[in-house]
């Protein structure tokens, strides 16, 4: 019944009972980023796998889109279907081959190679059992990858962009020049 109310715009709630809060009603969140924090903040491993790899391919996929990082042609559809394994090696590659700055941060992309694992081990079933820890540092070396290739000014949050280079400087930036990063 409730997906027939949803599609018309309805809000469902369900009123929950606990002896800390009482009858209440909890919001459940709707952004992808929002679930994978409040399920971290509750411990709830086992629903954290595919929201995690999701957040993770969006991401790269945004990431290279905009530094231009090319991946081996694919027919219609499965060029869509990129997995986080080769966006981050050839991520890795296009920075190894054009920013001395980016290559000083190759560690964080390389702590979330290693772990890409857990998001690929999560999304399938299988007896894996990850620790809250585990998952805490993965989200965190994602976190700090963003950080690298989005402005983190309030007014600007833009991606740092190729299209956005600077040819007298050599150097790719975002939309308020606060995030630049040397280029070839």
């Amino acid at each position: 019944m409730s997906q027939l109310a949803k599609r018309k715009n309805w809000l469902i709630n369900e009123i929950k009972w606990s002896d800390a809060s009482g009858t209440h009603l909890e919001d459940k969140p709707t952004d992808i980023r929002e679930i994978i924090e409040t399920n971290l903040a509750k411990g709830a491993v086992d629903l954290l796998g595919n929201p995690i790899r999701k957040y993770l391919e969006h991401t790269l996929k945004d990431i290279c889109a905009n530094l231009e990082v090319k991946v081996s042609f694919r027919m219609n559809e499965l060029n869509e279907k990129r997995m986080p394994d080769e966006l981050l090696n050839e991520l890795k590659s296009k920075i190894n081959k054009s920013s001395k700055e980016l290559q000083a941060q190759m560690p964080i992309i390389d702590r979330i190679i290693n772990s890409n694992i857990l998001g690929n081990l999560l999304s399938h079933d299988n007896r894996f059992s990850p620790k809250l820890g585990d998952l805490k540092a993965f989200w965190a070396d994602l976190n700090a990858m963003e950080k690298l290739f989005y402005c983190q000014d309030a007014a600007c949050k833009k991606p740092v962009l190729v299209k956005h280079y600077d040819t007298v400087k050599k150097r790719i930036r975002c939309g308020c020049d606060k995030t630049n990063y040397d280029w070839k």
